[in-house]
């Protein structure tokens, strides 16, 4: 019988730490703006990342100690960095938000997912440019990758004390930072932050749980009823005055939709379908002065819901 193959190193740890050494300053350069003739060493520096990348991956699955090549040379800490500074180039940014997020999952070894989350929360801090979509795709993706890591051994990485020396008060900068998100209009965003949010709320840690309660007091709640206020203002102002709702799932025809209502004789027959059929679609059209728009809901309690939101007074944010 043959000997079964042995699959072979992409690089020794000499070769490594060699090339991990000519990155770490190159990534420092980038990130202070000194980095020279950008037009080349920038995409250099971008193909460097993802080879690094993924040979960690290979070390992490056959037991090599790759990692601690990494932690000598401190390559999170210039990662973390590199996402930080305004001058650095996106395409470095982008490239390491997809590094990091293609690592979390692949960590074997709870001392490598440790040195990771120790040094990620300034990025949560200050994070990159949320206002370029597709640096917030990838960090969306990212922050959803650390969060699903996220256990009670590990969890306290993430807290930060930003008391004074007399008095503890924690913070959790990643889980601020994914409720800033979870009202985003990009459905993938959305997703990808209530996840973060879901995960942490599910951890039976005593200092996560407190930190939960406040965020979700002072910056969920809050949030999701002005959002809610903003959006029935809006209709208020467009001078909305009548409801349709008909079940989804069928071509249009204006005969299958109910009659003109006010929001709460809509919302009695909805409370009618739910009884009947709980979980089918519902498509809404509201009509105003300026206009008319659909909307569709999974199911009609999903549409109650919106209605009801509608109502809501803003809550202070004091």
């Amino acid at each position: 019988m043959a000997a079964q193959k042995t699959e072979s190193a992409p690089c020794n740890l000499e070769d490594l730490d060699r090339r991990l050494h000519g990155v770490r300053w190159r990534l420092e350069y980038a990130s202070f703006g000194t980095l020279r003739n950008l037009s080349t060493e920038v995409p250099r520096l971008v193909e460097s990342i993802r080879v690094m990348t993924g040979w960690l991956v290979w070390g992490e699955q056959h037991d090599m100690p790759f990692i601690e090549v990494f932690q000598r040379h401190t390559m999170f800490e210039a990662f973390s960095l590199a996402l930080r500074t305004d001058v650095c180039p996106k395409a470095i940014k982008l490239q390491v938000l997809q590094s990091i997020s293609i690592l979390l999952p692949k960590l074997k070894h709870s001392l490598s997912v440790d040195y990771l989350l120790s040094i990620m929360n300034p990025i949560f801090d200050i994070p990159p440019d949320l206002g370029d979509e597709e640096l917030l795709a990838y960090f969306a993706t990212f922050l959803k990758s650390l969060a699903l890591r996220l256990d009670v051994g590990n969890v306290q990485r993430c807290l930060v004390d930003v008391g004074d020396n007399q008095t503890k008060s924690l913070q959790m900068p990643m889980l601020n930072s994914a409720i800033s998100l979870v009202f985003h209009q990009d459905p993938m965003i959305q997703t990808a932050a209530r996840t973060a949010v879901l995960v942490v709320l599910k951890l039976p840690d005593q200092d996560v749980r407190m930190l939960v309660e406040d965020a979700v007091m002072h910056l969920l709640a809050p949030e999701l009823n002005n959002m809610a206020f903003r959006i029935g203002q809006q209709y208020k102002d467009d001078g909305l005055k009548t409801f349709q709702w008909k079940w989804a799932g069928r071509k249009y025809n204006p005969f299958r939709y109910s009659a003109d209502q006010t929001i709460d004789e809509t919302i009695h027959d909805l409370h009618k379908a739910s009884h009947h059929d709980p979980s089918r679609s519902i498509c809404l059209v509201y009509k105003s002065g300026s206009g008319q728009a659909k909307q569709k809901f999974n199911t009609p309690t999903d549409c109650i819901v919106f209605l009801q939101q509608q109502r809501l007074p803003p809550v202070s944010m004091e």
